[in-house]
Protein backbone atom coordinates (compact mmCIF):
# COMPACT_ATOMS: atom_id res chain seq x y z
CA UNK A 1 0.00 0.00 0.00
CA UNK A 2 1.06 3.22 -1.30
CA UNK A 3 1.49 5.95 1.55
CA UNK A 4 -1.02 8.28 -0.29
CA UNK A 5 -3.53 5.64 -0.40
CA UNK A 6 -2.58 4.73 3.64
CA UNK A 7 -3.34 8.49 4.88
CA UNK A 8 -6.35 8.32 2.75
CA UNK A 9 -7.48 5.08 4.18
CA UNK A 10 -6.93 6.30 8.07
CA UNK A 11 -8.34 9.58 7.24
CA UNK A 12 -11.73 7.45 6.40
CA UNK A 13 -10.95 5.60 9.36
CA UNK A 14 -11.03 9.10 11.37
CA UNK A 15 -14.71 10.09 9.55
CA UNK A 16 -15.86 6.85 11.08
CA UNK A 17 -15.25 7.31 14.44
CA UNK A 18 -16.33 11.04 13.59
CA UNK A 19 -19.63 9.88 12.12
CA UNK A 20 -20.47 7.56 15.27
CA UNK A 21 -19.59 9.89 17.81
CA UNK A 22 -22.47 12.54 16.34
CA UNK A 23 -24.77 9.74 15.97
CA UNK A 24 -24.21 9.00 19.67
CA UNK A 25 -24.65 12.92 20.42
CA UNK A 26 -27.41 12.82 18.81
CA UNK A 27 -29.16 9.89 20.56
CA UNK A 28 -28.52 11.47 23.24
CA UNK A 29 -30.12 14.99 21.96
CA UNK A 30 -33.39 12.48 21.57
CA UNK A 31 -33.06 10.89 24.80
CA UNK A 32 -32.39 7.61 22.89
CA UNK A 33 -30.38 4.82 25.47
CA UNK A 34 -27.26 2.89 24.97
CA UNK A 35 -28.89 0.17 26.50
CA UNK A 36 -31.39 -1.86 24.21
CA UNK A 37 -33.20 -3.49 26.99
CA UNK A 38 -32.44 -6.66 26.48
CA UNK A 39 -28.66 -8.52 25.68
CA UNK A 40 -27.38 -5.32 26.97
CA UNK A 41 -28.81 -5.85 30.54
CA UNK A 42 -27.65 -9.75 30.27
CA UNK A 43 -23.86 -7.97 29.80
CA UNK A 44 -24.45 -5.37 32.34
CA UNK A 45 -25.77 -8.03 34.98
CA UNK A 46 -22.01 -9.99 34.46
CA UNK A 47 -20.28 -6.47 34.37
CA UNK A 48 -21.85 -5.26 37.66
CA UNK A 49 -20.97 -9.10 39.52
CA UNK A 50 -17.34 -8.72 38.26
CA UNK A 51 -16.29 -5.51 39.69
CA UNK A 52 -18.57 -5.75 42.59
CA UNK A 53 -17.64 -9.52 43.67
CA UNK A 54 -15.58 -10.63 41.31
CA UNK A 55 -17.76 -13.18 40.44
CA UNK A 56 -18.46 -13.92 36.59
CA UNK A 57 -22.07 -14.33 36.97
CA UNK A 58 -25.00 -13.56 36.88
CA UNK A 59 -27.69 -12.12 39.58
CA UNK A 60 -31.11 -13.79 38.97
CA UNK A 61 -34.45 -12.17 39.89
CA UNK A 62 -34.40 -13.58 43.66
CA UNK A 63 -30.90 -12.25 44.37
CA UNK A 64 -28.84 -14.87 43.64
CA UNK A 65 -25.55 -15.29 41.68
CA UNK A 66 -25.04 -18.10 39.78
CA UNK A 67 -22.27 -18.30 36.98
CA UNK A 68 -22.70 -16.81 34.11
CA UNK A 69 -22.11 -20.10 31.34
CA UNK A 70 -24.92 -18.61 28.67
CA UNK A 71 -22.42 -15.38 28.40
CA UNK A 72 -18.59 -15.18 26.57
CA UNK A 73 -15.99 -13.81 28.97
CA UNK A 74 -14.49 -11.20 26.79
CA UNK A 75 -17.22 -8.05 26.25
CA UNK A 76 -18.40 -8.37 29.88
CA UNK A 77 -14.98 -7.81 30.93
CA UNK A 78 -14.16 -5.32 28.78
CA UNK A 79 -17.33 -3.15 30.22
CA UNK A 80 -16.37 -4.01 33.90
CA UNK A 81 -12.69 -2.66 32.65
CA UNK A 82 -14.04 0.56 31.63
CA UNK A 83 -16.74 0.67 34.89
CA UNK A 84 -13.67 -0.16 36.93
CA UNK A 85 -11.26 2.35 35.54
CA UNK A 86 -13.83 5.18 35.27
CA UNK A 87 -15.60 4.37 38.66
CA UNK A 88 -18.82 4.70 37.25
CA UNK A 89 -21.16 2.46 35.26
CA UNK A 90 -21.14 4.91 32.40
CA UNK A 91 -22.77 3.84 28.93
CA UNK A 92 -21.80 6.67 27.01
CA UNK A 93 -18.26 5.99 27.99
CA UNK A 94 -18.58 2.71 26.91
CA UNK A 95 -20.07 3.44 23.43
CA UNK A 96 -17.63 6.15 22.61
CA UNK A 97 -14.79 3.42 23.24
CA UNK A 98 -16.56 1.34 20.84
CA UNK A 99 -16.74 4.23 17.94
CA UNK A 100 -12.73 4.56 18.35
CA UNK A 101 -12.60 0.73 18.46
CA UNK A 102 -14.53 1.45 14.50
CA UNK A 103 -11.26 2.52 13.28
CA UNK A 104 -9.41 -0.96 13.81
CA UNK A 105 -12.37 -2.51 11.70
CA UNK A 106 -12.03 0.22 9.06
CA UNK A 107 -8.63 0.28 8.82
CA UNK A 108 -8.83 -3.61 8.76
CA UNK A 109 -11.03 -3.75 5.98
CA UNK A 110 -9.23 -1.86 4.02
CA UNK A 111 -6.04 -3.81 4.32
CA UNK A 112 -8.28 -7.03 3.60
CA UNK A 113 -9.32 -4.96 0.51
CA UNK A 114 -5.55 -4.04 -0.60
CA UNK A 115 -4.68 -8.24 -0.34
CA UNK A 116 -7.62 -8.32 -3.43
CA UNK A 117 -6.45 -4.96 -5.21
CA UNK A 118 -5.73 -1.83 -3.92
CA UNK A 119 -8.44 -0.40 -6.13
CA UNK A 120 -10.74 -1.45 -3.62
CA UNK A 121 -9.15 0.07 -1.17
CA UNK A 122 -11.19 3.14 -0.56
CA UNK A 123 -14.74 2.12 -1.49
CA UNK A 124 -14.56 -0.96 1.15
CA UNK A 125 -13.48 1.58 3.75
CA UNK A 126 -16.09 4.13 2.39
CA UNK A 127 -18.62 1.73 2.87
CA UNK A 128 -17.72 0.35 6.12
CA UNK A 129 -17.90 4.23 7.38
CA UNK A 130 -21.17 4.69 5.96
CA UNK A 131 -22.83 1.24 6.39
CA UNK A 132 -26.03 1.81 9.32
CA UNK A 133 -25.60 -1.87 10.84
CA UNK A 134 -22.47 -0.61 12.00
CA UNK A 135 -23.30 2.92 13.47
CA UNK A 136 -26.25 1.93 14.85
CA UNK A 137 -24.60 -1.77 16.69
CA UNK A 138 -21.42 0.42 18.02
CA UNK A 139 -24.12 2.85 19.78
CA UNK A 140 -25.98 -0.36 22.08
CA UNK A 141 -24.14 -2.12 24.93
CA UNK A 142 -23.21 -4.95 22.20
CA UNK A 143 -20.20 -7.13 22.01
CA UNK A 144 -20.52 -6.22 17.82
CA UNK A 145 -17.27 -3.62 18.03
CA UNK A 146 -15.45 -6.05 19.51
CA UNK A 147 -15.77 -9.22 17.93
CA UNK A 148 -16.00 -6.96 14.37
CA UNK A 149 -12.41 -5.49 15.27
CA UNK A 150 -10.85 -9.11 15.92
CA UNK A 151 -12.94 -11.01 13.13
CA UNK A 152 -12.04 -8.40 10.49
CA UNK A 153 -7.91 -8.53 11.07
CA UNK A 154 -8.30 -12.36 11.38
CA UNK A 155 -9.83 -12.20 7.63
CA UNK A 156 -7.10 -9.73 6.85
CA UNK A 157 -4.61 -12.02 7.87
CA UNK A 158 -6.10 -14.70 5.89
CA UNK A 159 -6.33 -12.78 2.78
CA UNK A 160 -3.15 -12.15 2.78
CA UNK A 161 -1.92 -15.22 3.38
CA UNK A 162 -3.21 -16.59 -0.03
CA UNK A 163 -1.15 -13.83 -1.47
CA UNK A 164 1.92 -14.76 -0.18
CA UNK A 165 4.76 -17.51 -0.28
CA UNK A 166 5.53 -18.03 3.10
CA UNK A 167 2.09 -17.59 4.92
CA UNK A 168 2.30 -19.68 8.48
CA UNK A 169 2.42 -16.84 10.27
CA UNK A 170 -0.19 -15.30 8.65
CA UNK A 171 -2.49 -17.77 9.50
CA UNK A 172 -1.39 -18.38 13.27
CA UNK A 173 -2.03 -14.72 13.21
CA UNK A 174 -5.62 -15.23 12.19
CA UNK A 175 -6.31 -18.06 14.19
CA UNK A 176 -5.40 -16.16 17.08
CA UNK A 177 -7.89 -13.07 16.21
CA UNK A 178 -10.77 -15.58 15.38
CA UNK A 179 -10.14 -17.30 18.81
CA UNK A 180 -10.10 -13.83 20.32
CA UNK A 181 -13.68 -13.26 18.34
CA UNK A 182 -15.04 -16.60 19.09
CA UNK A 183 -15.13 -15.85 22.96
CA UNK A 184 -16.26 -12.62 22.31
CA UNK A 185 -19.17 -13.83 20.07
CA UNK A 186 -20.43 -17.40 19.73
CA UNK A 187 -20.56 -17.20 15.85
CA UNK A 188 -17.16 -18.93 14.72
CA UNK A 189 -17.81 -22.05 16.46
CA UNK A 190 -18.84 -24.05 13.45
CA UNK A 191 -16.62 -21.89 11.79
CA UNK A 192 -14.29 -24.34 10.24
CA UNK A 193 -16.54 -26.41 8.12
CA UNK A 194 -16.85 -23.65 5.51
CA UNK A 195 -13.63 -22.04 6.33
CA UNK A 196 -11.09 -25.05 5.90
CA UNK A 197 -12.20 -26.58 2.51
CA UNK A 198 -12.23 -22.66 1.22
CA UNK A 199 -9.07 -21.82 2.43
CA UNK A 200 -7.60 -24.88 1.03
CA UNK A 201 -8.58 -24.39 -2.48
CA UNK A 202 -7.73 -21.11 -2.33
CA UNK A 203 -3.82 -22.06 -1.28
CA UNK A 204 -4.17 -24.63 -3.47
CA UNK A 205 -5.40 -22.32 -6.78
CA UNK A 206 -2.67 -20.12 -6.20
CA UNK A 207 -0.20 -22.56 -7.09
CA UNK A 208 2.74 -21.88 -4.75
CA UNK A 209 2.26 -25.44 -2.44
CA UNK A 210 1.56 -28.50 -2.73
CA UNK A 211 -2.27 -30.44 -1.50
CA UNK A 212 -0.58 -31.78 1.45
CA UNK A 213 0.62 -28.47 2.50
CA UNK A 214 -2.18 -26.69 1.62
CA UNK A 215 -4.26 -29.16 3.42
CA UNK A 216 -1.92 -28.65 6.33
CA UNK A 217 -1.85 -24.40 6.06
CA UNK A 218 -6.01 -24.63 5.67
CA UNK A 219 -6.44 -26.45 9.24
CA UNK A 220 -3.75 -24.03 11.25
CA UNK A 221 -6.09 -21.11 11.79
CA UNK A 222 -8.63 -23.40 12.75
CA UNK A 223 -6.53 -25.09 15.06
CA UNK A 224 -5.48 -20.99 17.06
CA UNK A 225 -8.89 -20.67 16.85
CA UNK A 226 -9.85 -23.14 19.42
CA UNK A 227 -6.33 -23.38 20.80
CA UNK A 228 -7.47 -19.62 22.52
CA UNK A 229 -10.84 -21.24 23.71
CA UNK A 230 -9.29 -23.70 25.07
CA UNK A 231 -9.18 -22.98 28.30
CA UNK A 232 -12.69 -21.81 28.65
CA UNK A 233 -12.95 -25.40 27.21
CA UNK A 234 -11.11 -27.17 29.92
CA UNK A 235 -12.64 -25.28 32.77
CA UNK A 236 -16.07 -26.07 31.66
CA UNK A 237 -15.41 -29.53 31.06
CA UNK A 238 -13.85 -29.79 34.61
CA UNK A 239 -16.45 -27.64 36.62
CA UNK A 240 -19.37 -29.27 34.75
CA UNK A 241 -18.30 -32.17 32.02
CA UNK A 242 -18.82 -30.79 29.07
CA UNK A 243 -16.37 -29.83 26.26
CA UNK A 244 -17.96 -26.69 25.42
CA UNK A 245 -17.64 -23.14 24.98
CA UNK A 246 -20.96 -21.51 26.08
CA UNK A 247 -24.16 -23.26 27.82
CA UNK A 248 -26.28 -20.40 25.59
CA UNK A 249 -26.22 -22.67 22.16
CA UNK A 250 -29.47 -25.18 23.31
CA UNK A 251 -31.19 -22.24 24.23
CA UNK A 252 -30.85 -20.46 20.99
CA UNK A 253 -31.50 -23.59 18.70
CA UNK A 254 -34.97 -24.44 20.72
CA UNK A 255 -36.25 -21.42 21.47
CA UNK A 256 -35.28 -19.31 18.24
CA UNK A 257 -33.86 -21.62 15.55
CA UNK A 258 -36.74 -24.06 15.95
CA UNK A 259 -39.22 -21.83 17.58
CA UNK A 260 -38.81 -19.97 14.24
CA UNK A 261 -38.66 -22.64 11.86
CA UNK A 262 -42.05 -24.02 13.49
CA UNK A 263 -44.65 -22.10 12.14
CA UNK A 264 -45.72 -21.94 8.41
CA UNK A 265 -44.66 -18.23 8.39
CA UNK A 266 -40.87 -18.20 10.12
CA UNK A 267 -41.03 -16.49 13.21
CA UNK A 268 -44.53 -15.16 13.26
CA UNK A 269 -46.29 -17.18 16.04
CA UNK A 270 -42.49 -18.09 17.37
CA UNK A 271 -43.82 -17.26 21.26
CA UNK A 272 -46.52 -19.60 21.09
CA UNK A 273 -43.87 -22.24 20.15
CA UNK A 274 -41.86 -21.61 22.90
CA UNK A 275 -44.87 -21.44 25.53
CA UNK A 276 -45.51 -25.05 24.16
CA UNK A 277 -42.25 -26.05 25.23
CA UNK A 278 -41.90 -24.53 28.47
CA UNK A 279 -43.79 -27.49 29.82
CA UNK A 280 -41.73 -30.23 28.15
CA UNK A 281 -38.15 -28.45 29.39
CA UNK A 282 -39.60 -27.81 32.76
CA UNK A 283 -39.87 -31.03 33.34
CA UNK A 284 -36.16 -31.73 32.34
CA UNK A 285 -35.48 -28.82 35.14
CA UNK A 286 -37.85 -30.88 37.57
CA UNK A 287 -36.09 -33.34 37.60
CA UNK A 288 -32.34 -33.16 37.11
CA UNK A 289 -33.09 -30.70 40.41
CA UNK A 290 -34.41 -33.71 42.17
CA UNK A 291 -31.88 -35.98 41.25
CA UNK A 292 -29.26 -32.67 42.35
CA UNK A 293 -27.65 -32.76 38.99
CA UNK A 294 -28.49 -28.99 38.07
CA UNK A 295 -25.97 -28.65 35.30
CA UNK A 296 -26.49 -25.63 32.44
CA UNK A 297 -24.47 -27.87 29.69
CA UNK A 298 -26.69 -30.97 30.18
CA UNK A 299 -29.55 -28.83 30.37
CA UNK A 300 -28.33 -26.67 27.02
CA UNK A 301 -27.30 -30.49 25.34
CA UNK A 302 -30.97 -32.07 26.38
CA UNK A 303 -32.40 -28.14 24.53
CA UNK A 304 -30.06 -29.05 21.19
CA UNK A 305 -31.05 -32.56 21.78
CA UNK A 306 -35.20 -31.75 21.75
CA UNK A 307 -34.47 -29.37 18.89
CA UNK A 308 -33.59 -31.53 16.53
CA UNK A 309 -35.93 -33.84 17.26
CA UNK A 310 -38.76 -31.39 16.94
CA UNK A 311 -37.29 -29.80 13.63
CA UNK A 312 -36.44 -33.34 11.90
CA UNK A 313 -40.60 -33.75 12.72
CA UNK A 314 -41.38 -30.98 10.58
CA UNK A 315 -41.94 -31.19 6.93
CA UNK A 316 -38.64 -30.97 4.20
CA UNK A 317 -40.72 -27.65 2.28
CA UNK A 318 -41.52 -25.86 5.82
CA UNK A 319 -37.62 -26.10 7.06
CA UNK A 320 -36.47 -25.36 3.37
CA UNK A 321 -38.77 -22.11 3.62
CA UNK A 322 -38.13 -21.30 6.76
CA UNK A 323 -34.36 -20.97 6.12
CA UNK A 324 -34.41 -19.34 2.55
CA UNK A 325 -37.02 -16.83 3.72
CA UNK A 326 -35.06 -15.92 7.11
CA UNK A 327 -31.84 -15.80 5.17
CA UNK A 328 -33.54 -13.37 2.39
CA UNK A 329 -34.95 -11.21 4.74
CA UNK A 330 -31.55 -10.74 7.23
CA UNK A 331 -29.86 -10.39 3.63
CA UNK A 332 -32.05 -7.16 2.93
CA UNK A 333 -33.28 -5.34 5.85
CA UNK A 334 -31.52 -2.24 6.52
CA UNK A 335 -29.84 -1.91 10.01
CA UNK A 336 -31.40 1.40 9.71
CA UNK A 337 -34.72 0.50 11.25
CA UNK A 338 -33.02 0.37 14.85
CA UNK A 339 -32.54 4.67 14.49
CA UNK A 340 -35.90 5.21 15.07
CA UNK A 341 -35.52 3.40 18.79
CA UNK A 342 -32.31 4.54 19.31
CA UNK A 343 -33.51 8.34 18.75
CA UNK A 344 -36.82 7.85 20.62
CA UNK A 345 -39.22 7.87 16.74
CA UNK A 346 -42.59 6.09 15.81
CA UNK A 347 -42.07 2.95 14.00
CA UNK A 348 -44.28 4.01 10.76
CA UNK A 349 -43.35 1.24 8.87
CA UNK A 350 -45.26 -0.65 5.77
CA UNK A 351 -46.36 -3.67 7.78
CA UNK A 352 -48.24 -0.91 10.25
CA UNK A 353 -49.94 0.26 7.48
CA UNK A 354 -53.67 0.31 6.82
CA UNK A 355 -56.04 -0.41 4.16
CA UNK A 356 -58.17 -3.12 2.33
CA UNK A 357 -55.79 -3.80 -0.31
CA UNK A 358 -51.88 -3.37 -1.39
CA UNK A 359 -52.58 0.20 -2.85
CA UNK A 360 -54.89 1.36 -0.28
CA UNK A 361 -51.85 0.13 2.33
CA UNK A 362 -49.17 1.58 -0.06
CA UNK A 363 -51.21 4.77 0.21
CA UNK A 364 -51.56 5.44 3.70
CA UNK A 365 -48.30 4.34 4.41
CA UNK A 366 -47.21 7.32 2.02
CA UNK A 367 -49.48 9.81 3.93
CA UNK A 368 -48.33 8.53 7.23
CA UNK A 369 -44.71 9.53 6.37
CA UNK A 370 -44.93 12.20 4.09
CA UNK A 371 -43.10 14.68 6.66
CA UNK A 372 -41.31 12.27 8.70
CA UNK A 373 -37.55 12.51 7.76
CA UNK A 374 -36.72 9.84 9.87
CA UNK A 375 -38.64 7.47 8.00
CA UNK A 376 -37.35 9.36 4.62
CA UNK A 377 -33.99 8.55 5.39
CA UNK A 378 -34.78 4.77 6.25
CA UNK A 379 -36.23 4.30 2.69
CA UNK A 380 -33.19 5.82 1.29
CA UNK A 381 -31.40 3.54 3.31
CA UNK A 382 -33.41 0.64 2.41
CA UNK A 383 -32.74 1.23 -0.95
CA UNK A 384 -29.18 1.79 -1.10
CA UNK A 385 -28.99 -1.36 0.81
CA UNK A 386 -30.75 -3.31 -2.13
CA UNK A 387 -28.47 -1.15 -4.69
CA UNK A 388 -25.36 -2.55 -2.45
CA UNK A 389 -26.77 -6.35 -3.19
CA UNK A 390 -26.42 -5.89 -6.99
CA UNK A 391 -22.83 -4.98 -6.68
CA UNK A 392 -21.93 -7.61 -4.45
CA UNK A 393 -23.30 -9.88 -6.82
CA UNK A 394 -21.89 -8.80 -9.74
CA UNK A 395 -18.50 -8.77 -7.72
CA UNK A 396 -19.00 -12.13 -6.74
CA UNK A 397 -19.70 -12.95 -10.56
CA UNK A 398 -16.73 -11.56 -11.75
CA UNK A 399 -14.29 -12.54 -8.70
CA UNK A 400 -15.30 -15.76 -9.81
CA UNK A 401 -14.50 -14.75 -13.71
CA UNK A 402 -11.04 -13.64 -12.68
CA UNK A 403 -8.36 -16.31 -12.27
CA UNK A 404 -6.17 -13.50 -10.05
CA UNK A 405 -9.10 -12.55 -7.50
CA UNK A 406 -11.32 -16.07 -7.91
CA UNK A 407 -9.48 -17.51 -4.59
CA UNK A 408 -10.57 -14.37 -2.63
CA UNK A 409 -13.83 -13.92 -4.10
CA UNK A 410 -14.77 -17.86 -3.04
CA UNK A 411 -13.12 -17.04 0.30
CA UNK A 412 -15.14 -14.09 0.87
CA UNK A 413 -18.46 -16.00 -0.04
CA UNK A 414 -17.95 -18.96 1.95
CA UNK A 415 -17.93 -16.63 4.49
CA UNK A 416 -21.15 -15.12 4.22
CA UNK A 417 -23.07 -18.45 3.37
CA UNK A 418 -21.61 -19.56 6.48
CA UNK A 419 -23.25 -16.70 8.40
CA UNK A 420 -26.29 -16.70 6.68
CA UNK A 421 -26.66 -20.44 7.55
CA UNK A 422 -25.91 -20.01 11.44
CA UNK A 423 -29.13 -17.29 11.67
CA UNK A 424 -31.23 -19.42 9.31
CA UNK A 425 -34.94 -18.56 9.62
CA UNK A 426 -33.68 -15.59 12.76
CA UNK A 427 -33.53 -12.95 10.80
CA UNK A 428 -32.24 -9.16 11.92
CA UNK A 429 -29.56 -7.01 10.53
CA UNK A 430 -27.85 -7.39 14.04
CA UNK A 431 -26.87 -11.41 13.27
CA UNK A 432 -25.63 -10.48 9.68
CA UNK A 433 -22.81 -8.14 11.08
CA UNK A 434 -20.15 -10.61 10.85
CA UNK A 435 -20.97 -11.08 7.13
CA UNK A 436 -20.74 -7.71 6.52
CA UNK A 437 -16.81 -7.20 6.27
CA UNK A 438 -16.83 -10.09 3.07
CA UNK A 439 -19.96 -8.42 1.79
CA UNK A 440 -18.19 -4.81 1.90
CA UNK A 441 -15.57 -6.71 0.07
CA UNK A 442 -17.50 -7.74 -2.77
CA UNK A 443 -19.30 -4.28 -2.93
CA UNK A 444 -16.21 -2.66 -3.51
CA UNK A 445 -15.22 -5.06 -6.25
CA UNK A 446 -18.36 -4.89 -7.63
CA UNK A 447 -18.52 -0.82 -7.91
CA UNK A 448 -14.82 -1.05 -9.32
CA UNK A 449 -15.99 -3.64 -12.17
CA UNK A 450 -18.80 -1.75 -12.77
CA UNK A 451 -17.32 1.47 -13.08
CA UNK A 452 -14.41 0.12 -15.85
CA UNK A 453 -17.13 -1.78 -17.75
CA UNK A 454 -18.73 1.80 -17.79
CA UNK A 455 -15.83 3.61 -18.71
CA UNK A 456 -14.86 0.72 -21.44
CA UNK A 457 -18.85 0.77 -23.08
CA UNK A 458 -18.28 4.82 -23.10
CA UNK A 459 -14.96 4.72 -25.33
CA UNK A 460 -16.91 2.34 -27.64
CA UNK A 461 -19.76 4.75 -27.65
CA UNK A 462 -17.55 8.67 -27.93
CA UNK A 463 -15.94 7.68 -31.50
CA UNK A 464 -19.27 7.04 -33.28
CA UNK A 465 -20.61 10.18 -31.21
CA UNK A 466 -17.92 12.64 -32.57
CA UNK A 467 -18.25 11.41 -36.23
CA UNK A 468 -19.31 14.59 -38.80
CA UNK A 469 -22.99 13.64 -40.20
Amino acid sequence: MTRSLLWKLILIAVLAVGIRLAYQAGMSAFDGDFNNGSDSNKYLNVARNITQSGVFGTTTTNGKIEPATNRLPVYPYFLAGIFEVSQSENLRLVVTIQAFLEFFTVVAIGFAAQAISSRIVLPAALMATLIPNFIVQSSYILEESLFLVFFTWGLCATLWAVRVKQPIWLLISSGFLFGLALITRLALVYYGFFFVPALFYALIYGGRHSWLKSAALAVVPILGMYAVATPLIIHNYIAYGYAAISSQSGSHILNWFYGCLATPQPCVGRAQVVEQLKEITRAELQRVSAEGQENPFAFSAFQTRLAIEKTLQLPFWQIVWGMSFGMFKTLVQTGFYEVLTQFNQPTTFFSTAKGGNLVARIVNFAATNRDNYFMMMWFVAQACLLLSRVFQFYGLFQGIRSPEKRPYAILLFANTVYFFLITGPVSSPRYRIPAEPPLILLFALGAVCAYDQFCKNRKKVEPLAARPE
